[in-house]
């Protein structure tokens, strides 16, 4: 895969501006390592079922934050994922070398699962944040420190799985720090490069958190302990025009599933419509970066929601620039019935490809199926069937005049996802001592037919 490391980080810039509100007295500096500096750095290298592998840090080296460790009472990194754990705690290793009394904590998805916030804990961390860290790590340092702490409210809406139906709640949805951090510097998107029209600096776009799926391979829903929130539409606008303010008319969709305010019936599908209506009245290109669940698109019935897919979507051009949707990732996941019928979110391959087809005509010019290989039930036969089917998709996209950027994952067991508990007794890697294979991209564990090298290099 390509190495990205000019990328916007929302979550950062996010915690940030929580702790500079939470903690008016508190000085805070953000440190984002990836465009900090540009060195490659091998760290390690080590063999896995036949495979050797090389492991490299990019950006700034630990050297260079020597000086600003030494003048810090408290040093907080984000650990998103479990394939840069020996970093992360590399870094701790190094922060307690330069100065022994300064705090250390440590949040991101990587630390909800009680094994990783025990690894953590272990590994020279004063404190392990799993989840809302924008309330959560200024707590921690209010009572540690002894400082005033100031929680302000953000507006937000949360939604009720058993309920079905809004309900107000005060919501953490800061605006991402932009005062603070060279986001100058953040010109990448995700799956290639931007089309003509679309212009960086890139942001990303938070307007919801969290997935009412339990999909088995997935975090997500443990990481938000099952609830479902969404951006009230006046703190969505305001969050929009601050982008414009700063000369950022570009976003990659950061929602986990946006879909699921249809799930709310009429009042969760006009918030989305009013949602997009917003982002194409203030101007703005977008990149579904992280999938959409798009089966919901269509009704119990079948029936497809041409107008959501063409606000969704549809690209036009006003004044030269580009305004609406650019590129969308299309979790297919898989291939062949067998996968499909596991997770009732997934329709018949039959309409999913009229959904798809759909999408097609709303305009859109890049399409990125996604699909998983690597199951423990996979086979030559269903490897065989994913690529039959990506051909057709293939096939489909190119006749709208669109390209497909295909992207194929491995099935990997994260902690904290129920496929984690389910197969962990298949893993042939160690997570504690070999982290940087628990990737999407490398293969942990064997199928009844491949071993993991061989699903890693069919995966290619």
């Amino acid at each position: 895969p390509t190495v990205r490391t000019h990328f916007p980080k929302i979550q950062l810039q996010m915690l940030s501006t929580a702790l500079r509100e939470a903690l008016p007295n508190v000085n805070v500096e953000v440190i984002d390592m990836k465009i900090e500096g540009n060195e490659e750095r091998h760290y390690k290298t080590f063999e896995h079922d036949g495979l050797r592998f090389d492991c490299y840090r990019i950006g700034a080296t630990f050297e260079s934050l020597t000086d600003r460790i030494a003048t810090s009472d408290i040093v907080g990194i984000s650990s998103p994922f479990t394939q840069a754990a020996g970093i992360v705690t590399n870094l701790v290793k190094h922060i307690k070398q330069v100065s022994p009394q300064t705090k250390t904590a440590v949040g991101g998805y990587d630390t909800i699962s009680q094994d990783r916030t025990s690894f953590y804990r272990t590994n020279g961390f004063d404190a392990v944040l799993p989840r809302n860290g924008e309330i959560e790590l200024p707590k921690w340092i209010a009572k540690e420190f002894g400082v005033k702490l100031n929680l302000p409210n953000h507006d937000g809406i949360v939604l009720s799985h058993e309920r079905d139906i809004f309900s107000a709640r005060a919501l953490q949805f800061p605006l991402p720090d932009l005062e603070h951090v060279d986001f100058g510097k953040y010109i990448e998107a995700e799956d290639g490069a931007l089309p003509d029209g679309a212009t960086p600096p890139i942001m990303y776009l938070v307007g919801s958190k969290g997935c009412d799926r339990h999909c088995t391979f997935c975090t997500i829903p443990k990481g938000n302990l099952g609830a479902y929130s969404v951006i009230e539409l006046e703190r969505l606008e305001a969050l929009l025009d601050y982008y414009k303010q700063h000369g950022i008319s570009t976003v990659l969709l950061s929602d986990s599933n946006p879909l699921t305010r249809l799930r709310y019936g009429e009042e969760g599908r006009n918030h989305l419509i009013e949602t997009f209506k917003l982002l194409r009245k203030k101007g703005f290109a977008w990149e579904w970066f992280d999938g959409i669940e798009f089966g919901r698109l269509a009704d119990e019935n079948g029936n497809i929601d041409d107008e959501l897919i063409n606000l969704l979507f549809r690209p036009e051009v006003k004044d030269g620039r580009l305004v609406g949707g650019y590129r969308a990732y299309i979790p297919v996941e898989a291939g062949y019935e067998a996968y499909r019928q596991e997770f009732d979110k997934l329709r018949t391959y039959d309409l999913q490809f009229k959904i798809i087809d759909r999408i097609l005509q709303s305009g859109v010019k890049q399409l990125s199926p996604g699909q998983i290989v690597g199951f423990p039930y996979e086979t030559s036969e269903t490897l065989q069937q994913t690529v039959d089917t990506s051909n057709k998709l293939k096939e489909l996209i190119e006749s709208h005049g669109a390209e497909p950027l295909f992207i194929f994952y491995v099935h990997q067991l994260f902690p904290g996802a129920p496929d984690y508990s389910r197969f962990r007794k298949l893993l042939t890697a160690d997570i504690e001592k070999h982290p940087e294979l628990f990737q999407l991209y490398t293969a942990t564990k064997p199928t009844s037919k491949f071993s993991p090298s061989q699903i890693t290099l069919a995966r290619r």
